[in-house]
């Protein structure tokens, strides 16, 4: 009698360090696109969710009948505004933090006549005209508030402008004041 030997089939050590270069050669090439994609969309969030937002307060202005605003911190890279919660007669305030999930985002830029806040007249009507710019890496989003009717548009930002953007943003002199509204001695404050 004759006995068969059972060939147990195995990987040799050669495939297996083929297959592994491959999944690394496939996880360099991908890894860059995933983090830029991921840039893409936290960008296009934010600026949809600052659009969505100043909307609201333009239409809370125009059916409220009474100026509303909403401020901007680049410093901190979030903005507050009063809002109601449905069905309630108080107000509240709204303090969204774009740098934190979900957005992971820099305020970049904020000016509406000189000022990092957006004024609604109780027409709806922006008391200044201005624009906002948030950005995450190389990619950015500008917000503009038409000085005349209050639409909200954005756009895309190039790499370069993103990046004089973010630059600008840097180090900043604040000049604090004491109680009866002298100036003291600035202060250099560097924001994020």
């Amino acid at each position: 009698m004759q006995r068969r030997h059972a060939s147990i089939r195995a990987f040799t050590l050669i495939e297996l360090s083929i297959v592994l270069v491959v999944v690394g050669v496939v996880a360099a090439v991908s890894l860059p696109r995933y983090a830029e994609s991921r840039s893409r969309y936290q960008v296009e969030l934010a600026a949809r969710k600052v659009c969505v937002d100043a909307t609201y307060v333009q239409n809370d202005a125009r059916y409220g009948s009474a100026t509303r605003a909403i401020e901007y911190d680049l410093s901190t890279d979030t903005y507050k505004f009063a809002y109601a919660k449905p069905g309630s007669a108080s107000s509240e305030t709204a303090l969204v933090i774009l740098r934190d999930e979900p957005f992971r985002v820099t305020l970049l830029k904020a000016d509406f006549n000189s000022a990092p806040v957006l004024r609604f007249s109780g027409f709806g009507v922006p008391v200044a005209g201005g624009a906002l710019a948030v950005g995450a890496n190389t990619r950015g989003k500008s917000i503009t508030v038409d000085p005349d009717t209050g639409a909200v548009t954005t756009a895309t930002l190039d790499a370069a402008t993103v990046k004089s953007l973010t630059d600008a943003v840097g180090p900043a002199k604040v000049t604090l004041t004491d109680g009866d509204g002298k100036p003291k001695a600035p202060a250099l404050v560097t924001p994020k």
